[in-house]
Order: C-alpha cells, then structure tokens, then sequence
C-alpha cells in the first residue's frame, strides 16, 4: 500500500518555470537602479561603443577605432552623444522583412537582460579574452540617470562588406514601447560609413551638475582602463569645446609583487594590479581599488564589501583594481552575487590583505630609519658648522693655555664597567667594494657608556641571506666579510650573549644590533671629517631610566644620550617629527654648552645665557620643518621593489 501510495504522489509532481506578471515592472525597477550615477551610466554607453568593434573582428577604419562622447548642457537643446564608428548594430539576417540589412532593434526591445551577443561567438572569444563585456541587454536603460529620451541611430557593415540601411529607435522613460523607424537618413557620423550614434536629451539638469570633461575623462581612464590597454579602441570626449582623450589610468608607487592568486577549492584565480603608496592628491577617488570581472566594473571600491573595509583598504595606502573573472555579476552590475565564489574572493582576499599589511609595515619602517638617518646626517653637518662658526671663547682649550681659575671637583671614582646594556657595530653603514674585504668590531656598553671588556662574552654574527657575500670569523668579537661580485644591500647583524652570576643566580644577557652594508663596484667619495675639536657628539636615543633626565652626554664616547622615556620627548614625538627634532636639538644646546663650559663658569645664570646663545644659533641654522617632510618618490613602472629598495628610493 505505501509503495503505490509514493508512486501516484510521484505522479501528481510538477514542475512550474517562473515568470513575471508584468515584464514592464521588472524592467522600470532594473531602469532605476541603474540610475543613480550619470558617470557610469556614460560609462555604460562607452562600454557598448567598445564591445561594438568585437562583432567584425577584421574592421579597422582608417581613422581608427573611435568612441566618442559629446556633453553639451546647454538648455533648452542639451544632449549627450555617444558615437563610435564600429560595424553597427547586430543586423536583421535572419528575417523575412524587406529592411533585412537594417539593425535589430527588435530584438534589443523584446530580450530586456539578454543581450544576443551571448549567443554570437565573436563575442564569446571577445569576453574572454576581456575585450567585450556586454551580456545582459541592460546597458541602455543606463540612459534613465541622465534624461528622459533615448534616440538610437545605427548602420550595420553585413557579411558582404556592403553598408547596410540606416534604422533609428527612440525610447522614453517610464513608457513601456519603443519606436523603431527603418531606413531614414543618417546622421552626419554615418553618412559614409557604418557605426552607431546614441544620443540622450531632455537632460536631468540635477545630474548633469555633477557632470565635467575632467571628471568624465578621470572616470573612464579607470573604469575602462584593462579594456583600452587590451583593444585598439580610442575613446575621446568634447566638452564646452575642447577636445579629451581618455587614457588608461597610470598608476604610481611600490607595486605589490603578486599579480595572480588562485581562490582556495578551485573557485578561480584573481588578476591584482595593487600599488602601495599612492601619491597625495585631492580627490579620495585616487586611493579606491575598484573590483572588474573580466573587464566590466562592479564594484567602485573594494570596501564596499563589508568583510574587506579594513585596513589597508581603507587607509589611503594602496590603490590599483582587482579583476575576478569567475564572479557572478548581479543584474544591476554593482555587486556580486552571494555564492560560493564571492565566499572564495573574500576569504582569499583576507589572506592577501594581511600579506599587503606586512609589506607595507615593513617599507614604513625603511622609510623611517631611513629618514631618520637622513635627519642624522644633516643634523651632524649642520652641527660641525655652528662649531666651526663659533667665538674661540667656545672651543676647549689647549694645552699650555692659561686656564681661568675652575672650582676644585672631586674625581668621581673608578667604577668598574657594569653588565652589558647595548651592542654597537663598528663601522656603520660602510661601502664595501666587489670582491674585496671589511673588517667589522662588536663593542659593548654598559648603561653608563663604559666599555664592556668581558672575555666571557660570545659573539655571533649572520647577514639576511642575500648572497653578496660570505662571513669569516662569525663567531668572534671581529668578523670579516668578503664582499661577492654582485652590488646590492645587505643587513649584517651581531649578536652578543653575556652569562653572569651573582650570589648563586644565573642570568644572560642578549643583545643585538645590525647595520646595513652596500656592496658597490665603485664607492664613492665620502667627505673628509672635521677636525676633532669641531665634531658634534653622535645622538642616540636609549632609556636612561631616570623620568628627570632628558638627556646625558658620555664623553668616552661622543655620544648624546635622549632619554626617549621622557614625557616631554613623547611629547614632542605625538605632535610629529618637527616638533621632535627640535626637541632634540634643545637637548644637545643644553649637552655642548655644559660640556664646554661646566669647568670654566659658576654662575648658573651664565651657564644658562651659554645654552641660550646656542638655542638661538641652531634655531637660525635649521629648517627643522623641511628636515621632518616625508621621503617622496615613485619608482618607475616596470622597475621591482628590490631594485628600487636597493637605490635607497622607496616612497
């Protein structure tokens, strides 16, 4: 009984397609969504200028391939015309009616969202190879954002090679049937050759507003930009009589080294084109990544994707496009669809995210030891010059000189050199010539400045694996590093480990520091030094763990100590680099004055008009606002980050 039971409700199932009531309601709903932006509706229209040369693959005219946009707003007679001299309009072949060689139109009408380039295989070989995007029929309701009449002229090139007849279809916003009118005259733009003229009046002025040559030309170089770089197509735009040419984006800054990455299970690769670093302008549209799939835009900007607005999407420090060809575009061709393959771009473009954040983390902090060794240097320069200017009042005296009376001091005791506190390398930042050797030495410090002279201390030393060389003596106090043939950059790193032990506790300690090495076929000549007397102590910024202290100098050696714990040097670092090195620059006033002067004057009134004196002598010397502007740059567009990291030009 149950089994003759199942088999008749098997019987009773049926299968039902579905379908709209009113196909006019669906197609006014899809019309206004595709007016809310008259820039890309124009970029619709451009887009159909383009997929038009796909259907003769052979026609080429002598002019070239042309899209034109002409805006004029002037009312009442304003218009926008979208022109481009392709081989037409798919023609009526298969037909019975006498105007056979004119243009489709009807077939456009009556398949709303299904585009018969679908089924042509001219087009099928043009969207893949991303040159033809058009498959929906949509993109003529684009016209709803910018007025309230559609006219459509078109002249088809057939199989022949003979010109065919000229049609023209007018639609109206929010009527539901088109007018299609065979065998008129043509429009001057077709007068001699086929091609196809769009023209728009009745002009929404609201939008239109929004509407200028620039804005439209910057619109298209990037929405447009992969299909302008794969086809010969040139698109030009007149606007209050001049004349642009649209050119695909060029993009600057470090470019992301991956440029293909396969979704997890098999769901499709992603093309990237990501620059890091983009240059700063005015307009926020230039740090946008819009999302293509295969050339046809769907997304403005990549975080319009709520899983991917993070940083550094949305920070301004990456800009370029994407391209997810196996998307599955929605009918208003703003989003994806919510399926699995939307699920693989997000997930592999978290993973791409995260490597992006690395890479950018990394290059932030070259740019700012290297701006900060920028700073350094011109800091020390300007230094030795103030010295050199300075009264002789100034400079130490010589030996044999009569010295003014000085107050008698106690010696400080001698205290004997306490545990390792920070390593240095010795030379910094050398040039070392192809195929020759440089001698390297570890010196410890403790927290006082004294040489650490432990014979216990074990030193090791290792460079980042570039292959410019190779390392002798790595397990010494000194190592030798023997320079190969190739020139490039590489980073050498000491390591030291001092084991101490105290009343039965055992204790190490680790310290490190590294130092970069340029391995050049010539090295360039490096200035002389300044006399000895002249020479500015070093600036080092080292937690001297006192909060009253903001800065110490260690004569043994050179070397001004700025306690970067104190709350007024994290200050001056919170309201930005100016205000720091100013800081900075108070503080080695203060270490000099004392330093020349701590043996010869009592009164602290005096001392006080020397650190004065000097403040307002550097004050005049520096242009601390130009020595805090940022590193800028771009590296050319084919050339790597390596090379670029390697010329020290990274922006």
């Amino acid at each position: 009984m149950r089994s003759n039971l199942d088999a008749k409700v098997v019987e009773e199932q049926k299968k039902v397609r579905f379908s709209t009531p009113d196909d006019w309601v669906l197609i006014k709903h899809i019309g206004q969504m595709q007016s809310t932006n008259p820039l890309r509706s124009i970029k619709e229209l451009v887009d159909n200028g383009i997929d038009a040369f796909a259907r003769v693959p052979d026609h080429s005219p002598k002019e070239g391939k042309i899209v034109s946009v002409e805006i004029c707003k002037e009312r009442p007679k304003g218009y926008i015309k979208v022109s481009d001299n392709a081989a037409g309009w798919e023609p009526q072949l298969g037909s019975t009616k006498p105007t056979f060689s004119a243009p489709d139109f009807e077939y456009t009408v009556r398949h709303i969202g299904d585009s018969i380039k679908k089924y042509l295989k001219e087009y099928e070989k043009a969207r893949a190879e991303g040159t033809a995007i058009g498959q929906y029929a949509l993109g003529l309701l684009s016209f709803w954002a910018l007025g309230n009449r559609l006219t459509v002229y078109s002249r088809c090139l057939l199989p022949d090679g003979q010109l065919g007849k000229c049609s023209k279809m007018i639609w109206l916003r929010y009527v539901e049937e088109a007018t299609i009118v065979d065998d008129v005259e043509p429009p001057d733009e077709l007068c001699d050759r086929p091609g196809s003229v769009i023209i728009i009046d009745e002009l929404e002025k609201a939008r239109m507003d929004l509407v200028t040559g620039n804005q439209l030309v910057d619109s298209l170089s990037r929405a447009c930009r992969s299909r302008l770089m794969k086809t010969e197509v040139i698109v030009k735009v007149y606007y209050k009589r001049e004349e642009y040419v649209v050119r695909p984006k060029k993009y600057e800054g470090t470019l992301f080294p991956r440029k293909t990455v396969n979704t997890k299970g098999g769901f499709g690769s992603i093309d990237l084109e990501i620059y890091l670093f983009p240059p700063r302008v005015e307009s926020l549209e230039e740090y946008k990544v819009p999302i293509f799939a295969k050339g046809a835009k769907v997304y403005d900007d990549i975080t319009q994707i709520e899983e991917l607005n993070i940083y550094p999407w949305n920070a301004q420090k990456a800009y370029g496009q994407i391209d997810y060809p196996h998307g599955t575009i929605s009918p208003s061709r703003t989003a994806f669809v919510s399926d699995s393959f939307l699920d693989a771009f997000i997930t592999t473009m978290k993973e791409i995210t995260r490597e992006l954040s690395g890479l950018i983390e990394e290059i932030e902090a070259r740019k700012r030891k290297r701006q900060e060794r920028k700073f350094y240097e011109v800091f020390q320069k300007t230094w030795e010059q103030i010295l050199r200017e300075l009264p002789e009042e100034w400079h130490r005296k010589k030996e044999g000189q009569i010295k003014p009376p000085r107050p008698e001091i106690e010696k400080p005791p001698i205290v004997e050199p306490g545990p390792m506190y920070r390593l240095e390398i010795s030379p910094q930042d050398p040039q070392v010539q192809c195929r020759t050797i440089q001698s390297f030495n570890a010196k410890s410090y403790d927290i006082n400045g004294n040489i650490v002279k432990d014979p216990s201390i074990i030193y090791y030393w290792k460079t980042d694996g570039k292959n410019l060389g190779l390392l002798k003596k790595e397990m010494h106090r000194t190592c030798i590093f023997q320079a190969g043939k190739d020139e490039g950059i590489t980073t050498l790193t000491a390591m030291a480990f001092q084991h101490l032990g105290e009343s039965g506790k055992e204790q190490t300690i680790t310290k490190t520091a590294s130092t970069n090495i340029w391995v050049v076929k010539e090295p360039t000549k490096k200035p002389p030094p300044p006399p000895p007397g002249d020479r500015p102590p070093l600036p080092d910024e080292i937690p001297l763990g006192e909060d009253g202290v903001h800065s110490k100098y260690l004569p043994e050696t050179n070397i001004v100590q700025i306690n970067n714990q104190h709350k007024d040097f994290l200050e001056a670092k919170e309201k930005g680099n100016e205000a720091l090195y100013r800081y900075i620059n108070y503080c080695y006033c203060k270490e000099i004055a004392v330093d020349r002067w701590k043996n010869f004057v009592v009164d602290p009134h005096e001392m006080s008009e020397k650190i004065t004196d000097l403040v307002a002598i550097s004050e005049k010397a520096f242009d601390f606002k130009k020595m805090a502007q940022k590193i800028r740059g771009r590296p050319p567009k084919k050339e790597t980050v390596a090379a670029w990291e390697k010329r020290g030009k990274i922006a």
